[in-house]
């Protein structure tokens, strides 16, 4: 059986080679799954002077991960020789991977291999989305100065400037957080999001938090890492090692994420997820909460709830309301930190509706389950009291999630 065929074109360059642009052709067999073949990707740097084997990877990773599931080969021109190795590497590895076993994994890259001059240098860098794990690994990194990279378009939409222009204020005017680097991509847009999402949950749940949101995340950072000197670029976990080799945990039925996020490689840059030895509860207490007591201020940016977001006009930059936000506001609480502080404007609704939500059963409430399990081992009689966060943990210490 013949596979489908996506063609890249070679990226070009305008807007004084600060925007890269690919144009992709995709087979009719494919069409459903797109709404858009122009890509592109918007630096705050000139990029021309990367090679065009580095500037071809943005494009190329935004449809790996597509063609990886649905069983698709690609064609490009010049593409950096690790990059593809990397590809390649990282497809067989999910072949072997326990949870994946209805991923095609037969998808061909057909391009020409080039070798990238080397331009790193000892210079870290990290992907920063303004959450828990992503703050709490660039406070434990302050000391190396990391360079931190922000994409608009991962999970804040392309078609909301005014969202984004209120996060960009705040990290870059307001808090003036050092060496933050902002890109814009559609690498979301191109999909037709149900159609994806239908695929995705076809294959399996895990798909996306595994594999397909960093091939997205670091490609598209490949031209400004490459030639910022990065030779380590990084992307924080989202659960800890250690819960993959327990099977009581919903996601240890696939591998770590950490364990494929290594493969992802261009030029002399190397990627890594870090901070698997830490929960995310456990990053706050050992780092956010720190940090705060030293006098430092901070906003987090957890809230996923666009369509809560929206209803509230931007009042607030977390709903407070979904179950991120609930998530993370009790893992805040737990740790000494009053939500408020951070960019949560909780008040006694929010814990109350939060108990309502649990037993209601609002949530998944397997997952749901081992996030607040934690939480709740640290609950004790003198835990802070944050706008009546102490009434939901006293009721919380003793349910028991089925």
């Amino acid at each position: 059986m013949i596979n489908p065929i996506i063609t890249i074109g070679d990226a070009t360059l305008s807007d004084g080679g600060r925007r890269v642009e690919s144009t992709l052709k995709v087979d009719p067999k494919l069409k459903g799954y797109f709404v858009d073949t122009n890509f592109y990707a918007e630096y705050p740097i000139n990029v021309s002077e990367a090679p065009p084997g580095i500037l071809n990877i943005p494009a190329l990773s935004t449809v790996l991960h597509f063609a990886v599931a649905y069983g698709a080969d690609i064609e490009a021109g010049e593409v950096d020789s690790e990059y593809l190795k990397a590809a390649e590497e990282a497809q067989a590895y999910l072949k072997t991977c326990p949870g994946f076993e209805s991923l095609k994994c037969a998808t061909q890259i057909r391009a020409k291999a080039t070798k990238a001059p080397s331009r790193a240098s000892p210079r870290q860098g990290l992907l920063f989305s303004g959450g828990s794990d992503s703050t709490c690994s660039w406070i434990k990194r302050m000391r190396e100065d990391p360079l931190l990279y922000m994409v608009w378009g991962l999970d804040i939409p392309t078609w909301w400037p005014e969202f984004w222009e209120k996060i960009r204020a705040k990290y870059v005017d307001e808090l003036r957080i050092p060496n933050l680097r902002l890109v814009k991509s559609n690498l979301e847009d191109l999909y037709a999001t149900n159609q994806l999402y239908t695929l995705g949950a076809k294959l399996t749940e895990g798909y996306r938090p595994t594999y397909s949101f960093s091939v997205n995340a670091l490609g598209v950072l490949a031209p400004l890492a490459y030639l910022d000197g990065v030779g380590l670029l990084q992307l924080s976990s989202t659960y800890p090692s250690r819960h993959y080799l327990n099977p009581r945990y919903p996601w240890a039925r696939y591998r770590p994420s950490f364990l494929i996020n290594q493969f992802w490689r261009w030029g002399q840059t190397r990627c890594a997820e870090v901070d698997h030895e830490y929960s995310t509860t456990e990053k706050i207490r050992y780092f956010l909460k720190p940090y705060l007591d030293a006098g430092h201020r901070h906003f987090l940016r957890s809230c996923g709830n666009r369509a809560g977001l929206q209803e509230r006009k931007l009042k607030w930059l977390n709903c407070c309301s979904c179950d991120k936000c609930q998530r993370t506001t009790s893992m805040l609480a737990i740790n000494g930190i009053d939500p408020r502080e951070v960019g949560f404007p909780v008040d006694g609704m929010h814990w109350a509706r939060m108990r309502s939500d649990i037993e209601g059963k609002k949530w998944n409430p397997v997952y749901l389950k081992y996030h607040f399990e934690e939480i709740q081992s640290l609950i004790t009689k003198n835990t802070e009291d944050y706008s009546g966060s102490r009434g939901l943990f006293n009721w919380l210490r003793g349910y028991r999630f089925a």
